[in-house]
Parts: structure tokens; C-alpha cells; sequence
């Protein structure tokens, strides 16, 4: 698969970036400054604290800890995504793709990238409740239409990096395993032809409890819609991972909490978006 070498969504510059691999060792968030990301929007107003959150990201430490829960309330804020969302989900993809970066790190960074890729425009979440309280645009179809084409740029700009990071898998530590159905759903075509071979390799990879959870919510996926049956069954395998979890981190092993923000995410899509069953 070529790499994606071009405009970056969103960019009135293009900004030539090599494709992002998990074993890259060159430095990360290049062209990041010609980007004029005063001209670009999070939840808060102008994105122009972006690239010191994403140098902060790079930098490691507890910087980095506070810059990725500031990424998590600006460019992705409570399943809402804007266009400044789009712009750094290439730069989200690199670091998340360097050895460099903390595991951890990378692993609430692939997260990101999922929720990113499953967002919605604010008016798109907040229309109903707004008109129930009378707090409208009045353009309001104009602002949907507009957030529509964020949503759309959003979900490209993840497609495009989830499909270079799904060319690497052999290469991730198991601890970034449990994120990778999260890129699946978001890679488009390339995630639906990968989905049994992640699922294979997931069982291969975690301790029996791990692989069972990702092999549910990839079968959640696969059905694209969800029934109360179906959460209750995905809440009742949460619990027994989390008595299980708390045993085997005892012993050093494997965080395998499905307590993450992906499969938050996923579950509240999976819902709102259901086609069939009974509604939660």
C-alpha cells in the first residue's frame, strides 16, 4: 500500500510527510510550524496550542501525560471532533508510531485517533438538547452542513493513518494489541479485510481474558449495530476482565482493563447509531 504523501485534511498549505511506519526513528512532527493553526478551530476556540501540546507528547514524561488529556478535551471533546481534529491526526500517527514514545503513551494516542475517527460536529450531538432549551443557531442547517464536512475530513485523515499503521502490526508490543480493533473499525476497507487476522493474532498475543475481549467487540463491530443483550453480555465480560485484571497486574503482567477511552467510544456509537434491537 503507498503511503500517504501530500496536503494535509484541512491544510490551505501542503505539507509533504512521509508515511508513518512503527518503526520510524526519524523526528517526528515535522512541518508541524507551517501550519498556521491560529487559522484551524478545537473545542476551546483557535488551535494554536497544538503543536506545544504535540511537542509536549513527544517529550515524554508527565508533560506528556497532561498534554494527551488536553488532546482528549480539545480536538476530541466529548465524542465531538472539529477541524482542527483532522489536521493533527498525522501528527497523531506519528507519534504514536515512534519507539520513542512511552507504550502508554502510544496506546492513549491510537486510542485518539479512534475516537477522532468516530466523532461527530458539536450541533450534531447538541441539536436536540439545545432545541428542547432554545439554545439554537439560527443557521443551524448551514452548521450541520459545515460540521458534516469536518466529520467527513476527520474520518478520512484517520482512515489514511490507520492504514499505515495497520501495515506494521507484526511489529507492536502486545500492550498496543488491545487498540487495534479500534483502528480496524476506522481503516475502512483495509480494517474489514484485516479483522479476522487481528482477532487470530489478538488470541495469540494476550492472556486468554485480553483476546476474548477484543474478539467481542470485533464481533460487536462486525455487526454495526447493538442490542441491550449484547452490552449487558459486553458488561458482564468488563467485570470478570477487571477481577482478572486486578489478579494478573498483581504478578506484573498486562494491564488489560477494557475500561479505555476506544471502547467507551465504541460501545456509545454502537448504541447510538443502532439499526435493530432493542435500544439502551
Amino acid at each position: 500500500m503507498a503511503g500517504a504523501v501530500g496536503r494535509l485534511v484541512g491544510c490551505d498549505t501542503a505539507v509533504q510527510r512521509e508515511p508513518v511506519t512503527h518503526c520510524d526513528t526519524s523526528p517526528v512532527l515535522r512541518g508541524i510550524e507551517q501550519i498556521d493553526w491560529s487559522k484551524h478551530n478545537h473545542a476551546f476556540g483557535p488551535a494554536d496550542d497544538l503543536p506545544r501540546l504535540l511537542h509536549d507528547v513527544a517529550s515524554g514524561g508527565a508533560a506528556a501525560d497532561r498534554a494527551v488529556s488536553d488532546l482528549f478535551g480539545t480536538i476530541w471533546h466529548q465524542g465531538t471532533v472539529y477541524d482542527a481534529s483532522s489536521v493533527a491526526v498525522p501528527f497523531l500517527g506519528e507519534l504514536a508510531a515512534s519507539n520513542d514514545v512511552d507504550v502508554e503513551i502510544r496506546y492513549l494516542l491510537l486510542a485518539l485517533i479512534f475516537a477522532i475517527g468516530r466523532g461527530k460536529g458539536y450541533w450534531q450531538v447538541h441539536a436536540r438538547a439545545g432545541s428542547r432549551h432554545g439554545h439554537l443557531p439560527a443557521d443551524l442547517a448551514t452548521v450541520l452542513e459545515a460540521e458534516s464536512r469536518t466529520v467527513r475530513a476527520c474520518r478520512q485523515a484517520v482512515q489514511q493513518v490507520a492504514n499505515e499503521l495497520l501495515e506494521n502490526l507484526s511489529t507492536w508490543p502486545d500492550r498496543l494489541w488491545l487498540s487495534v480493533v479500534g483502528l480496524v473499525v476506522v481503516a475502512g476497507e483495509v480494517g474489514s479485510a484485516l479483522l479476522d487476522g487481528v482477532v487470530a493474532e489478538a488470541s495469540r498475543r494476550l492472556p486468554p481474558f485480553g483476546a476474548v475481549g477484543v474478539a467481542t467487540i470485533a464481533e460487536l463491530v462486525t455487526l454495526g449495530t447493538t442490542s441491550s443483550g449484547q452490552v449487558d453480555a459486553l458488561a458482564a465480560l468488563d467485570s470478570e476482565l477487571a477481577d482478572f485484571v486486578e489478579d494478573f497486574s498483581d504478578g506484573g503482567g498486562l494491564d488489560l482493563s477494557l475500561d479505555s477511552y476506544f471502547v467507551d467510544v465504541l460501545v456509545e456509537r454502537l448504541c447510538d447509531t443502532n439499526g435493530g434491537g432493542d435500544r439502551v
